[in-house]
Formats: structure tokens, C-alpha cells, sequence
């Protein structure tokens, strides 16, 4: 399909933003003053009707450094808008799935124990400005001072194949993948930009691992709507920032990848560009001044649920503990948030996320890893607690305690042959290829795979591993054998650690497993 990328939004998707909007001022989480942030929002529209069903929506700026990443999935590692809105949209996807067996969608249908969107439902996506990373470099870049844009575009790092930018570093390059966050002073992340994510979603579907165990299809956006573009008046930039749009959330990938792998298939979503403002964008806010952007993020998804008549976690075979199951796990609430009403029929609950934990949670209660009511509804813990509760309530299979969330996200499973069999149709193998056809060896985004991420000079030291790392690539010469080969151990351990779900190899308990 071949949609016209520079042309404005039309009347009905300003409609649409216009909603989002007016949610998100109801939930009223808002920066502090002369503070700005990012909003992104998910969002189902039908043929049939003229309205939109705003199914998530994220605000944030924000992500974990290595150093501070959580081992048993109860924070959040990447807090920026778009990232919290697709996984709130993951979480409404699989909620959606418990509703349909209980009382019917309008959203989605059943075909042979699968689920698929109803014919004529199509998914969109708003971004209030141009997301972090490929897509962005030459837009901030016409912002910037002249000294800051020789700095960022000056070649302190050289880039080679098979690796990843750091920030907006070396901004002139372009289909590179890049880390938050675009900071030369923050500490290092493990989290590939915003862009690239979204690239991702252009072959793998937004669904996610856990999704794609119960949707037979990837789930593709239609449609990104971006905000801020117009404020430049400079149509010569808006028509590139257009081609970075296209290029950078999608079409970067044409030529590399199949032309399809089983149900999943590269599926460009058409770029439009909205002269609705956002009311704390950093355009609004006031660019060239002192504003920073917000340390808290918002996270809300539509239609929550009742409260499960037992725990997700009771989805496990008894742990080897004496204790007994009712011991083990306690009862989990609806709600670990507040609940909120945008229309006559949608009902969300949203959370505020600091630091990747839930705002109010004191350290000591973050540790309360069985009691839902303390962890982020969007976390690694609390969705692999959801995803047993479907196959418990939908396919009356419990998950065993030995499995971690890498284990049952990747499809292995440290158990017998005959207790794999029982979970063989759970191990979405059509996901996981096309999975690998986009990051493995041969792939497009092979550098996030199994290659180190680029150091940064302009990092002077950093805490972990990516301290080491920096450090030993700014000595040079044969006395620094001994260096080259601690920067060789430190590559594999962060490979290993990347390669064998270093900060998933724990239980639907929130338990480690080894």
C-alpha cells in the first residue's frame, strides 16, 4: 500500500489525537513546570464507526542504566512514552483475550484456539514528537547550537558494521542502530532507541513473545501520526525529517528480511505529521531554555480487569518449598493503581513510574515480589503472571515453577521430553525465526544480537561493565594486551548476559532461577 508521507494528518486522525489528548489531561500526571515530556499513544479504529478506542497510552523521557537493570522483572528498564504504550497495549491485547472468553470483543475473534483482530479493526499509533534515535537525528540536529551539532557529529567514535551508535553520536550516519540515551553524560543503557524498537514492530508485530503464544498473526500499525514536525516552518526540513520518518520506522528493513516468515511479514506503517501540539512538548515548554524533561512517566491501558478469583501465580505446580500454594502466593488485587473514566465505556488504570518502579513503593516493598499490588502492571513479572493466568483460565495448562520468563518467552524449557510436549503449541517457533531473521547473524539489527555496543569517549567513566569497556578502548599500543583481553572477557559476559536472559531467569514467583 503507498501512502503520500509528507501529507498532513487528516480531520479525523487530528479527531482521534484530539482524544488522546483530552485523556490524558483527565488522568492529570502532568511535568513539573518547565519540565516537559513525551506522550504516545495506541489506538483501534474500525471501519465501521467513526470514533477511535484508545487502548494505551506512556508518557516518559526516561530509562534504566545497565548498572541499575532489576533481575526479577519488577521494574520497568525503558520508561519512554512509546515504549510504555506498546507494552500497556501488550497488556490490554492479553486482557482482551480473558474479556472475549467471558463476554465477547468487539476487538478481536477466536479461530481454532487462536486470536486475530476482527475484520475491518486496524491499529494505530501517536507519537507527540519524532521518536528517539534514527528517526530523529537530523530534526534535533536543526535545533541544536553549532557548537553542539559539530560536537554530536564530530567522528570521536568510528563506526564499523555490526555495531551500535551510541545516542545521536556520529548523527550523520543513517540505518544505524542506536542506545539511549542521546546524552553523551548520561550512563550507558542496554536499550536500543525508540526507532529501532519501532522498526522491529514493522516485522515482528507489537504483540510481543507472550502475544504471539495466543495471536496467530503479527498485530501491525497501520499508521504513526507524529507531533512537533510542524512547528518548524522550514519545509525543506519537514520533508526531511519525513524521509527519516519512513526510512528509519520501517523501510530500512526492505531488502534484508523475507518477504514473509510464516505469519509475520514486513509491514511499513504510513508516516503522517499532526499541527496538533502537545501541551508539555519541549516545543510548547520552551525549546533553547533551561526546561528538562520530566523524571516520572505515565502508564495507562483501557478496560482493566476484575480481580482474578485466585492468583495468576497459582498457574504453577506446587514449588518444591513446604510451603504450601496458598502460602506461596497471595491472592493478587485488581488494581495496583487508580482507575480512571475517559468516555461512557472506557475504564483504564494508570500508574505514575519512577525509576522504573511505581511511584509511592518504598524499597522495602519493592522487594514484596508476590504481592502484585507493589509491582509496575506493565513489568516483565506482572505480564508473565498475566500470561499464566490465560493459560490457565483459557487453555487449563499451569506453568511449572522451573520455567523463567526467558525460558517460556523463548520457547526452552529446562524439563523433560514429555513435559516439553505438553507445552509444545506454547512455543510460537514462527515468532521466534522471524525473530532471528531480523537480529541474528545475517539480519538487519545483527548488531544488538550478539555484538558489543560502540563506547563513547565522550563518557569519561561509567559504573558496571560499561565502565571497563570505555575505559580499555581509550588505551592503545602493545602494552595494553592484558587490557585487550579484559575488554574480551568483559564483551562476552555482556553477550552471555544478553545471549541467555541474564535479567529473566526468574519464575512467575519473582523467584531466581539458576
Amino acid at each position: 500500500m503507498s501512502f503520500n508521507q509528507t501529507q498532513e494528518s487528516s480531520s479525523s486522525d487530528n479527531s482521534h489525537i484530539s482524544s488522546i489528548h483530552a485523556l490524558y489531561f483527565k488522568l492529570k500526571v502532568f511535568p513539573q513546570p518547565s519540565q516537559y515530556t513525551v506522550l504516545a499513544a495506541f489506538y483501534l479504529t474500525s471501519n465501521t464507526r467513526p470514533d477511535c478506542n484508545i487502548i494505551s497510552l506512556g508518557t516518559g523521557t526516561k530509562c534504566l542504566p545497565e548498572c541499575r537493570l532489576p533481575s526479577q522483572g519488577e521494574a520497568i528498564h525503558d520508561s519512554h512514552a512509546e515504549i510504555l504504550a506498546r507494552r500497556g497495549a501488550i497488556r490490554w491485547l492479553l486482557e482482551e483475550i480473558l474479556r472475549e472468553r467471558d463476554q465477547g470483543s468487539q476487538w478481536i475473534e477466536c479461530h481454532e484456539y487462536m486470536y486475530r483482530f476482527r475484520e475491518g479493526i486496524e491499529l494505530n499509533m501517536y507519537i507527540s514528537t519524532v521518536p528517539c534515535g534514527d528517526a530523529s537525528t537530523r530534526f534535533l540536529a536543526a535545533f541544536q547550537d553549532l557548537e553542539m551539532a559539530f560536537l554530536k557529529d564530530s567522528t570521536v567514535v568510528t563506526h564499523s558494521e555490526g555495531t551500535a551508535a551510541r545516542g545521536r553520536d556520529n548523527y550523520h550516519l543513517f540505518n544505524v542502530l542506536r542506545t539511549k540515551p542521546g546524552r553523551a553524560d548520561s550512563p550507558p543503557t542496554l536499550s536500543l532507541s525508540c526507532s529501532d524498537k519501532i522498526a522491529s514492530w514493522s516485522w515482528l508485530g507489537i504483540q510481543g513473545a507472550f502475544g504471539a503464544k495466543f495471536f496467530d498473526r503479527g498485530i501491525y500499525i497501520r499508521k504513526i501520526i507524529i507531533g512537533e514536525v510542524f512547528s518548524s516552518k522550514d519545509k525543506a526540513l519537514i520533508e526531511l525529517v519525513s524521509a527519516d520518518c519512513e526510512r528509519a520506522l520501517g523501510g530500512r528493513l526492505e531488502g534484508g528480511l523475507p518477504s514473509d516468515k510464516g505469519p509475520y511479514f514486513l509491514h511499513k506503517p504510513a508516516i503522517w505529521f499532526t499541527p496538533i501540539a502537545f501541551m508539555h512538548s519541549r516545543f510548547v515548554v520552551g525549546l533553547g531554555t533551561t526546561s528538562t524533561s520530566s523524571n516520572e512517566s505515565l502508564c495507562w491501558y483501557a478496560d482493566s480487569l476484575p480481580p482474578s478469583p485466585q492468583s495468576p501465580a497459582r498457574a504453577l505446580s506446587p514449588p518444591s518449598s513446604s510451603k504450601s500454594l496458598s502460602e506461596k502466593i497471595e491472592t493478587l488485587p485488581h488494581s495496583n493503581a487508580f482507575c480512571t473514566q475517559s468516555s461512557p465505556s472506557h475504564i483504564g488504570t494508570a500508574q505514575v513510574i519512577i525509576n522504573g518502579y511505581k511511584r509511592g513503593v518504598s524499597p522495602k516493598h519493592r522487594q514484596k515480589l508476590k504481592d502484585d499490588k507493589f509491582l509496575p502492571q506493565v513489568s516483565k513479572l506482572s505480564m508473565f503472571r498475566l500470561y499464566a493466568r490465560i493459560c490457565r483460565e483459557v487453555y487449563e495448562t499451569k506453568i511449572p515453577s522451573s520455567f523463567t520468563y526467558y525460558n517460556v518467552k523463548n520457547g526452552i524449557h529446562n524439563s523433560s521430553q514429555q513435559e516439553q510436549g505438553r507445552y509444545s503449541r506454547y512455543m510460537n517457533s514462527a515468532y521466534l525465526e522471524a525473530k532471528t531473521c531480523l537480529k541474528g547473524r545475517s539480519g538487519p539489527f545483527s548488531a544488538w544480537w550478539d555484538q558489543d555496543v560502540v563506547p563513547t569517549t565522550a563518557v569519561k567513566s561509567d559504573e558496571g561493565l560499561s565502565g571497563r569497556r570505555n575505559e580499555t578502548h581509550k588505551r592503545a599500543g602493545p602494552e595494553s594486551s592484558k587490557d585487550e583481553a579484559d575488554v574480551q572477557t568483559t564483551q562476552l559476559e555482556i553477550r552471555q548476559r544478553r545471549g541467555y536472559g541474564h535479567w529473566e531467569r526468574f519464575n512467575i514467583y519473582g523467584e531466581l532461577i539458576k
